[in-house]
């Protein structure tokens, strides 16, 4: 079945960067935007990343502990939205779980789509979306935004109180995460990331010595 295999660029299991709590970290591949400045370009081309069936990754996050939710960016997730509410549908069955979404769409282009599995993940799936394309010209250094033109639009009561006491404050997060050789910055970077990056490398070369 084709919406049982999903493109992803990266995951991490556990981020507090994205969202409130401790959220699974999902960027899909894939996105024509290919906006300047954008802190994922690996994740752009559209036959890049790799395939994963979304119900063995269902049960791997629902297997994982302490997780408050999911959040999902990209890349655009909105490219593949039949395995997104496939993945987001088994995640939520039978628990309380929440999900955030960034996307390069505004909410109001997602609504005009009339694709029936993006009506579901907006009309049930999906707590917090982020909207907008990034500008970098816009970028003011809030928190849970790329640029000062995306809004945040709680799409169920979940984290609507959450939402308004933390987007667009300051003191944006980003976490340095590494796999292997593979050094992921989790979060939107700001002034200071790229020292934070060299110092993850240092300690890793310090352990390994």
């Amino acid at each position: 079945m084709k919406d049982n295999l999903l493109r992803v660029y990266h995951m991490v299991n556990e981020t507090e960067a994205l969202g409130p709590g401790k959220l699974f970290g999902l960027w899909t591949q894939g996105c024509p935007r290919r906006c300047p400045g954008c802190i994922a370009p690996g994740s752009h081309p559209l036959d890049g990343g790799k395939l994963i069936e979304v119900d063995r990754l269902a049960a791997y996050i629902r297997a994982l502990p302490g997780l408050s939710g999911i959040v999902v960016s990209g890349g655009e997730p909105f490219l593949q939205p039949a395995p997104l509410a496939r993945l987001l549908r088994q995640l939520r069955d039978g628990r309380d779980f929440g999900v955030v979404i960034y996307t390069g769409y505004w909410l109001s282009e997602l609504r005009e789509m009339g694709d029936p599995a993006v009506d579901e993940i907006l009309n049930g799936l999906c707590d917090l979306l982020v909207d907008g394309p990034y500008v970098e010209e816009l970028n003011d250094g809030m928190s849970l935004r790329g640029s000062s033109n995306q809004g945040i639009h709680p799409l169920t009561p979940r984290w609507e109180r959450e939402a308004a006491e933390i987007y667009g404050k300051e003191g944006r997060q980003a976490e340095v995460c590494m796999d292997g050789d593979d050094v992921f910055v989790v979060g939107i970077p700001q002034k200071g990331t790229k020292q934070l990056i060299a110092r993850a490398l240092e300690e890793r070369a310090r352990r390994e010595n």
